[in-house]
């Protein structure tokens, strides 16, 4: 299925593979690439893909560090849909510059203790943490911005302790909360 807006630019979200040859072709078009269906993803077509000029989204069952190597280095905005990253691959994705954009379907510990020590804006996205992930997460050196499945009064409690930039979304109603200062956490908390 192909779909085509001028915000993402073309959608082959159900593509479940994609070769380097192809690769190349669709790095070519200006207004960014959305591939969430991939199953995997050679070397070669990671790094055809790197040169897109727009925004990058793509969706895999699992980022191997090898792949997260050659993603970092895309110099536009890159969103990766992980059902599973490893602490290894998270290792690799705090050194990237720029937003690291993460959509996690498992959320672990593990990675969010790595992923808390980049410098540069870190989002995730369509989360389920819980007390233990939002007390880690609240430890982001750089900007953060969540977007939750669901977000409890103690979840927003933990994650509103961030210093600096904080910025919640709450998927099923729609609710945004922001704070630039820690100073803000209990009225912040007191919203919800």
């Amino acid at each position: 299925e192909y779909f085509r807006s001028p915000d993402t630019g073309i959608e082959l979200n159900n593509l479940t593979g994609l070769s380097p040859v192809i690769a190349e072709v669709l790095s070519k078009y200006e207004a960014g690439l959305s591939l969430n269906g991939l199953r995997d993803i050679s070397p070669a077509t990671a790094r055809n893909l790197t040169n897109c000029e727009g925004r990058l989204v793509i969706g895999l069952p699992e980022l191997t560090p090898e792949i997260a190597k050659i993603l970092v280095h895309h110099r536009g905005d890159l969103v990766l849909n992980i059902e599973n990253l490893t602490p290894e691959a998270a290792r690799v994705l705090i050194n990237r510059q720029g937003d690291l954009k993460l959509g996690l379907k498992h959320f672990t510990s593990d990675v969010a203790k790595i992923l808390v020590n980049r410098q540069n804006p870190l989002w995730i996205g369509e989360a389920t943490i819980d007390e233990e992930l939002a007390d880690i997460l609240a430890q982001t050196r750089g900007d953060l911005y969540v977007e939750l499945r669901t977000m409890t009064p103690q979840i927003a409690a933990a994650l509103v302790r961030k210093e600096g930039t904080l910025v919640l979304w709450e998927l099923q109603s729609d609710r945004s909360l922001s704070t630039r200062s820690s100073q803000l956490s209990k009225e912040v908390a007191k919203q919800l």
